[in-house]
């Protein structure tokens, strides 16, 4: 097949859309001209071609070894990550009923830029682009020791408080006041708190904001004693320093300036990645009343709106033009887009399904093992746990994965923290050495192995398998 597949989440059509047209700009080093998306009732699948994903590696040999030229993309993400943070700050607390139309459609035109360059740096992270980093580092260190995943692991993992990471804190400080005091109402205003300042967290792909309900639910639910929570808070609060030590050591051991170069290259691409993620997540969130007050003005629903093409909003606000609501329906059942040299190209019904089977042929698997990149080594044996990123029972299936399965996903998000803290290791589809999975793996301390391309269709649940993340394999043993 000429189609590589790259993702599949759940994505109204706005968001493919504007990811599509990444792809023909230049900004973040994305400048392939061919993509392929089809949709089927929300769920997404993302597909490059297969000749421009090995170009894509090629094209990022020297870019992402010169430290000059990723100063300046890093320093442009950051400056994505303040507008986005900007735009949320504005938008949460405006009364968008007030504006006028016009100044509606300024607003939802900022939010798409916005979602625009969100886009572009995060494919910056995407595996191709810092694979040739990653193999240059890991050859550099080979020259310098035996211990080559341990210290590869070690010192491309950033030392950062994340944000996540923060949320867990501070739900532990809280958890501990509450098995000391209960739920009384200086806990429960505590608890409404926590939940306005972290509840948007798992609101990506429709899921729901996490509310003081949740909350409580998760306190009511927790086994664990005040020293063993006491224990886990200060592991998390002394781990920043203890990686940064670590990587210290290692780093002066080893003497060599382009590790120490390419290490750090690699750990802010991953921080940055995570970041941007989040800030994909909050600002959807908090524009949830422009979409909406959009909806009402012309005649739609929340997520009919989201279904439509800028242009298409434009002329709904500013020239009253008034939308088919059977062609939104239609594309809400099943669509597909295509980039096609640079030319953007659209079908829903029975088009798009002639084309993507015609373009997407479905593969046999008959194998019991998978291999992928190791994210963080370890070697562990346990049950599987398959959570997809694409299912509406998201929550659902956390609720029902255990301590210590194994954690098999098409990619870990945001949503998925509340699994990966459960999981003994995790094993994914798709990702690199900066995606998600990696980075919450080093930050837990877990095995995982990411980039495997078919370990949810492998597995199933319940499964027992070895997971030697070192070797970047992955087994059935029954």
């Amino acid at each position: 097949m000429k189609w590589l597949k790259r993702f599949e989440s759940r994505h109204p059509l706005l968001n493919m859309h504007t990811y599509c047209k990444t792809f023909n700009s230049e900004s973040a080093g994305c400048e392939n001209k061919n993509a392929l998306v089809t949709s089927e009732k929300g769920k997404v699948v993302f597909y490059r071609l297969k000749e421009e994903n090995k170009k894509l590696r090629e094209l990022w040999k020297q870019k992402y070894l010169d430290k000059e030229y990723m100063d300046e993309r890093f320093k442009w993400i950051n400056q994505a990550l303040e507008n986005a943070e900007n735009f949320v700050n504005k938008i949460k607390n405006l009364l968008v009923e007030k504006l006028a139309n016009e100044g509606l459609y300024e607003l939802y035109k900022e939010y798409v830029d916005i979602f625009l360059r969100i886009f572009q740096g995060y494919n910056l992270s995407q595996p191709e682009v810092p694979a040739v980093c990653e193999e240059e580092l890991k050859n550099l260190i080979s020259k310098k020791s035996d211990k080559l995943i341990e210290i590869f692991s070690v010192i491309t993992t950033s030392s950062k408080m994340s944000f996540l990471k923060q949320e867990e804190l501070d739900w532990l400080k809280l958890l501990l006041e509450i098995k000391e005091y209960g739920l009384m109402p200086e806990i429960m205003d505590k608890i409404n708190l926590h939940s306005g300042k972290y509840g948007w967290i798992s609101t990506q792909e429709n899921l729901p904001f996490l509310d003081a309900r949740h909350f409580v639910s998760l306190a009511k639910e927790n086994k664990e004693d005040k020293e063993t929570i006491r224990k886990n808070i200060d592991k998390i609060k002394n781990n920043p320093e203890q990686i940064k030590n670590k990587r210290k050591d290692i780093l002066n051991k080893l003497k060599d300036k382009k590790i120490e170069q390419h290490s750090k290259t690699l750990r802010k691409a991953g921080h940055l990645r995570l970041l941007l993620r989040l800030a994909w997540t909050k600002t959807s969130y908090f524009s949830r009343n422009l979409f909406t007050e959009i909806g009402n003005r012309i005649g739609l629903t929340y997520e009919e709106t989201r279904y439509c093409f800028p242009e298409e909003i434009k002329d709904a606000l500013t020239s009253k033009k008034i939308l088919d609501k059977n062609d939104l329906n239609e594309r809400m059942e099943k669509y597909l887009m295509l980039l096609n040299e640079g030319n953007f190209e659209f079908y829903t019904g029975k088009r798009a399904e002639e084309i993507k089977n015609r373009e997407i042929i479905k593969e046999e698997i008959k194998t019991s093992e998978v291999k992928g990149s190791c994210a963080n080594p370890g070697f562990v044996r346990g049950r599987v746990k398959i959570i997809h990123s694409h299912v509406d029972d998201q929550i659902e299936e956390v609720k029902k994965m255990q301590q210590g399965e194994i954690l098999v996903a098409g990619q870990t998000k945001p949503q998925l923290i509340v699994a990966c803290r459960k999981a003994s290791a995790i094993v994914t589809d798709e990702g690199g050495i900066t995606c998600h999975a990696a980075i919450v793996s080093r930050e837990f301390g877990i095995p995982c192995i990411v980039g495997t391309s078919i370990a949810t269709k492998v597995f199933k649940d319940g499964d027992i398998i070895e997971v030697d993340a070192a070797k970047g394999i992955a087994r059935k043993i029954r």
